[in-house]
């Protein structure tokens, strides 16, 4: 039997993004950040802008690096916004020093597979 191509795996390019501990309008400047350097899908529709108090959130992007923005420039932010990044290991790069380019960002760690990495950064605004 022929080994089948899952349409549905992601690409060498992509990164599954989930932002969290932060404030939906600094996750909303994150994500519209993310749009404008990359192609992404939303996991869902832009956060609200207002705050949420005592109830966890997190917000979601697929993020394909392929095709990434000359024009990064710093983003401001409020708070802090915790980044995890799933994906391979050159595309997490690029996202990570994309990112680095925006924002002042601290590494959380990170934790390497066979062909992907999950990584953790904390960005603040610059």
């Amino acid at each position: 039997m022929e080994p089948t191509l899952d349409a549905e795996a992601p690409s060498a390019q992509q990164v599954h993004v989930v932002l969290g501990g932060c404030s939906p309008g600094d996750a909303g400047k994150v994500l519209a950040s993310l749009e404008r350097w990359f192609s992404s899908e939303h996991g869902g529709t832009a956060p609200p802008g207002r705050d949420v108090v005592m109830q966890p959130t997190v917000w979601t992007a697929m993020v394909d690096t392929s095709h990434r923005a000359d024009d990064v420039r710093p983003v401001p932010l409020a708070g802090s916004v915790v980044v995890n990044m799933q994906g391979g290991p050159v595309a997490v790069a690029t996202l990570r020093d994309t990112l680095a380019r925006a924002f002042a960002l601290v590494d959380d760690g990170a934790a390497s597979g066979d062909q992907e990495v999950d990584a953790q950064v904390r960005l603040r605004g610059r």
